[in-house]
């Protein structure tokens, strides 16, 4: 999806569209200044799609804006027979109010995973985000969150296993995929059934200890990346005086909010230090994406961050 998030960015569409199966709605949209909105799991149609993770795939839009993002979602949310997985429900107005609140709005603020091995820049922003929306009335409380790194193991071996099985039919066409597809591909083959029986039992118990954590939040605030946007062809990254594999430290917040099917809405917030775009993950209980989307357009209005991310080209 970064073709989308720089499709934005520039300003040469409204809306581009963006897959979604370890972060790549979100993270395109934190590296390029833009919104990324990943829907719950099923509310928006795949079909069409080549599936890489049938469990994890998610369709969702990359905007301008929150209002932007929530006008979409109103297009492409329901129900298609043609989706397996495509969610039954009645349909919803998503688009925010002229002048959202988030008075009274329960936002968990994580004190494990998501505040550990932050780049300070990015920390620092996203301590003003959480600020201004206690200033804005918010009730901001300091959870502690389920096992995220065990959330993203899972998540890689349900991944490795369903798009091994998932692209088997195209085994003889090696040519037409790049290496990290390939790398995937191979290594889905050395695991066994078990592995991915057991991951999904796993995945279970993990959906309803985010669901118990709901019960006392109403939203979940998290950085949507370690970092900045990354140079381009960049294989690592330091943070705090570590050396990360670039992708995987793009990854490490996003990946196991696809594991848990819950939405989450990435949406800037300001630059770092060398104009880079750093970027806000709101997370939120599954098919709440009407209180997602106005917590996010409430920020948006107060922030004003279009004011200071780099001009459209």
């Amino acid at each position: 999806s970064g073709g989308a998030g720089a499709s934005i960015a520039s300003g040469s569409s409204f809306l581009a569209m963006g897959s979604d199966t370890g972060g790549s709605i979100r993270i395109p949209a934190a590296f390029c200044g833009t919104v990324g909105l990943k829907p719950t799991f099923g509310l928006v149609s795949r079909y069409g799609a080549l599936a890489l993770g049938s469990s994890l795939d998610h369709m969702g839009p990359l905007t301008a804006s929150v209002r932007d993002a929530a006008i979409s979602l109103n297009v492409l949310a329901g129900f298609d027979p043609r989706d397996d997985f495509s969610a039954n429900r009645p349909a919803e107005n998503y688009i925010p109010p002229a002048t959202p609140s988030i008075k009274g709005l329960r936002i968990g603020v994580p004190s494990n995973f998501y505040t550990e091995r932050i780049a300070p820049e990015v920390m620092a922003q996203f301590r003003k985000a959480v600020q201004l929306s206690a200033a804005l009335g918010a009730r901001v409380e300091v959870v502690t969150v389920p096992d995220i790194a065990a959330i993203n193991v899972i998540g890689r071996v349900i991944l490795l296993s369903e798009v091994s099985a998932l692209l088997e039919k195209f085994s003889g066409q090696r040519d037409k995929f790049g290496p990290d597809v390939l790398a995937l591909i191979d290594q889905g083959r050395l695991l066994p059934a078990t592995d991915y029986i057991n991951a999904q039992r796993l995945r279970r118990i993990f959906i309803g200890q985010f669901l118990d954590l709901f019960k006392s939040v109403d939203v979940l605030f998290t950085p949507t990346t370690p970092t900045g946007a990354p140079k381009i062809g960049q294989a690592t990254v330091w943070i705090d005086g570590m050396e990360e594999d670039t992708r995987l430290a793009a990854t490490r917040l996003g990946r196991g909010i696809n594991v848990l099917g819950f939405p989450a809405l990435a949406i800037p917030t300001g630059v770092d230090g060398e104009g880079m775009p750093l970027s806000l993950q709101i997370i939120g209980r599954p098919f709440a994406e009407s209180q997602i989307l106005n917590a996010g357009a409430a920020l948006e209005d107060a922030l004003q961050f279009h004011k200071v991310l780099p001009p459209v080209l």
